[in-house]
């Protein structure tokens, strides 16, 4: 095997790992709802941020073809503040997220803490 054959086998055995974890160090989250009844937002309480921390440290970065086809009836946008700054996200099934430089990633407990009862308030936006 030449040295060039081993640094792509390299690149792509490391691309195939996922790159690490999606997020680090949250210190913010906020939601965006789009819904019939208009714009909802929501940002979560510190006592709640250490719950929605420890669900989005479970997020696994995937293929598009790996994402569930069932689509949401509404559209949430998650915003995330972490090690890598202010990032936004489109959950758009249950467990899915796609980022906004095209990345697909898997999440199967963000949707239910975003949807659970909540004691933090909404805000509803322009209504």
């Amino acid at each position: 095997m030449t040295r060039v054959s081993r640094v792509v086998l390299v690149a792509f055995l490391a691309g195939c790992t996922g790159g690490g974890p999606a997020f680090k160090d949250v210190t913010k989250v906020s939601v965006r709802h789009i819904a019939s009844r208009g714009l909802t937002e929501r940002d979560f309480s510190a006592r709640e941020l250490d719950s929605v921390s420890k669900c989005l440290y479970q997020t696994e970065t995937i293929d598009a073809s790996e994402a569930q086809q069932d689509l949401l009836p509404t559209t949430y946008l998650v915003e995330v503040t972490d090690k890598g700054g202010m990032r936004s996200f489109e959950l758009y099934t249950k467990t899915n997220l796609k980022g906004n430089k095209g990345q697909y990633y898997r999440n199967n407990c963000i949707h239910g803490l975003i949807t659970a009862k909540r004691k933090s308030p909404t805000v509803r936006v322009g209504g």
